[in-house]
């Protein structure tokens, strides 16, 4: 029999997780088509650092807007904050549509920021609060799924479509985003916190199973959790809050800098240089980005069963080998040790693609969960934005090093600070 509480959790997970999925449009959107944009019949000429501020620049913005989005959703409810992003992405897409101005691409990447921070700050907060503890992992787990899936869904766009087209298609996500969301409630925790006891209880009602008789004591158990003197001076006087805050922080810098923000942007524009086919290298990245959204539905349900911590660390090593494989062909492979073959090739994808999935099982798939248990109920936004603040501008760093770093040391380089970073 369907459980209607259960199905309605899901559903306004799945509605606050498309915030994430546009979070994946706004961050690679230029992945696909980064080789046409830096050639010679480019709709908007650009150099490959041009490009690589583009994107950049959605670090950026992400990094400005965390903090002040987790103090807006702290003080104002978690909905608002989330329906917002999509209207801003949508401001951000015509930007784009209309401009053929490297600035103004930045300034719309600046603005795309806010959607990446809204969706990684606040839309697992928002799960973590309607979800049920005995699901909560399978559903904080999803939400990663559905980037992954935005970014395959960003591949084939790009392959089918011109770039008018492309643009234009890309505005449809965050319209939907903001009809659906619409619809949502606002989550019980912030709702008790401001005093809005009926409220609570219509939430409680519209999340829990039918004729479940323990609301009551649902409602009696957040209200002597909620604490309204909850301040962000808790995170650096009260041990525990700043323990989960370095915590925290440290694993999220550890991401970034291990490569799974790297090879989002760039694995494109490094399989087409091996290949020489722009086409080709979109389809096999097309294929990466299906493969990790499948392993990361799969690894979401995994979380509640196996445990976090063993699978982290588990994952984290394997990950650092692939990216050890990797490090040591495009060594042997620039420095002229060996030619070039399609053997080489596949090696080194697969190589790319298990150290993705390897890397996205330890950190971006349980690093939501853990972020929003470890931080007390009232810390939660507060202290997500400040993580995903200090997250961003290791994202930006990530980002904008990788091609300073390929063009004066090579790409081996890269890979060996993945993998160093992972096996940390």
């Amino acid at each position: 029999m369907l459980n209607v509480g259960l199905a309605r959790q899901w559903l306004a997970s799945f509605s606050a997780a498309l915030c994430m999925a546009i979070a994946g449009t706004v961050f690679t959107w230029l992945t696909p088509i980064a080789v046409q944009l830096t050639s010679k019949d480019s709709p908007m000429p650009m150099s490959e650092m041009q490009r690589s501020w583009v994107t950049g620049c959605a670090s950026i913005g992400n990094t400005l807007s965390c903090i002040p989005i987790g103090v807006i959703a702290y003080r104002w409810g978690r909905k608002p904050v989330l329906l917002a992003a999509g209207p801003v992405a949508l401001l951000g897409w015509i930007l784009i549509l209309s401009t053929r101005s490297i600035p103004v691409l930045y300034l719309a990447s600046v603005i795309h920021g806010f959607t990446m921070a809204t969706a990684f700050c606040i839309s697992s907060v928002y799960i973590a609060e309607i979800a049920s503890p005995k699901i909560r992992g399978a559903l904080c787990g999803q939400f990663m799924t559905l980037y992954y899936l935005a970014l395959a869904y960003v591949d084939i766009l790009a392959y089918c479509t011109n770039y008018t087209l492309y643009i234009s298609l890309l505005t449809i996500l965050p319209a939907l985003y903001t009809v659906l969301f619409c619809f949502m409630p606002e989550t019980p925790y912030h709702l008790m916190k401001t005093g809005k006891d009926s409220k609570v209880v219509e939430a409680l009602n519209w999340l829990s199973p039918q004729n479940d008789g323990n609301i009551g004591d649902k409602f009696i158990e957040m209200k002597t959790s909620v604490n309204n003197n909850f301040s962000w001076k808790d995170f650096f006087h009260v041990k525990s809050q700043r323990r989960a805050m370095i915590i925290v922080m440290i694993a999220y810098c550890l991401k970034c800098f291990g490569g799974q923000i790297s090879l989002q942007v760039y694995t494109t524009q490094i399989l087409s240089t091996l290949t020489g086919n722009s086409s080709y290298s979109i389809i096999l990245t097309t294929v990466s980005n299906i493969i990790l959204c499948i392993t990361c539905f799969i690894s979401g349900f995994l979380s509640d069963t196996l445990g976090r911590r063993p699978v982290m660390y588990v994952t984290s090593f394997a990950s650092g080998i692939f990216h050890l494989v990797v490090m040591i062909y495009f060594f042997a492979y620039s420095s002229n040790l060996k030619s070039f073959s399609t053997v080489n090739l596949w090696i080194i994808f697969v190589s790319m693609t298990l150290a993705l999935i390897l890397g996205n099982a330890s950190m971006s798939i349980f690093l939501p969960t853990i972020s929003a248990e470890y931080f007390s109920t009232e810390g939660r936004t507060l202290g997500s934005g400040i993580v995903h603040a200090v997250a961003g501008l290791a994202a930006f760093i990530s980002i904008i090093s990788y091609q300073a770093i390929k063009d004066y040391v090579g790409d081996y380089f890269n890979f060996l600070i993945f993998a160093v970073c992972s096996f940390v």
